[in-house]
């Protein structure tokens, strides 16, 4: 039924991947048994890299995270907010609503002159980035720099709760900015922190 409406409707780009994304996570038993094939081939990629959060840049960070809260149904338990946070010489206010083990991030510039301000006001607001997290960054992005691809970090970024991640310059990968972050789980209602690999 969902795909006999999307067929009818004209959805740009950016909310086609949005879309997809919420699909996605929401149908776990299909895509667990479709992992479970997959691993079979390359079981080693699967390991390494999972998606974690997809990041919508916006103007009202209270309305949009309150939007989007009532769309998808979230309690405050499933939501990480973080107001401040750095980002490279930049700040905004982050808020991370957890989805089928995956995340959505709603942020907003808290930084006038900062570079999210000036992607508001040249591109507006809509999908910002696609992050994938690894347990072992370093080791990825030494992997991507050997695949020729252009990077904005050429040594990873630090957020305030000690994770670190990189960016991949948006002409390498069709127009859309992708970064890469160490795996983390979250440490309590507006705190995470880096994984440990297991040995």
């Amino acid at each position: 039924m969902c795909m006999e409406v999307y067929n009818h409707v004209y959805l740009p780009p950016r909310a086609q991947l949005l879309m997809v994304f919420v699909i996605i996570v929401q149908r776990k038993p299909p895509l667990l048994s479709m992992s479970s094939y997959a691993s079979s081939i390359r079981g080693s990629t699967l390991k390494r890299i999972k998606l974690d959060h997809v990041a919508i840049l916006v103007k009202n960070f209270d309305e949009a995270l309150s939007c989007f809260k009532k769309l998808l149904e979230l309690s405050d338990d499933d939501i990480i907010i973080a107001r401040g946070l750095e980002d490279g010489e930049d700040v905004v206010d982050a808020a991370f609503l957890e989805l089928g083990g995956a995340y959505i991030e709603i942020f907003s510039p808290a930084k006038p002159d900062g570079a999210m301000s000036k992607a508001l006001e040249e591109r507006g607001e809509g999908l910002h980035h696609i992050c994938f997290s690894t347990t072992d960054l370093e080791s990825e992005l030494e992997r991507v720099k050997g695949l020729g691809l252009t990077l904005i970090d050429e040594k990873p970024r630090v957020d305030k709760f000690g994770v670190k991640y990189f960016y991949i310059h948006p002409r390498a990968t069709y127009r859309t900015l992708v970064c890469f972050i160490q795996a983390w789980r979250r440490t309590g209602p507006n705190s995470w922190e880096a994984e440990t690999r297991a040995k």
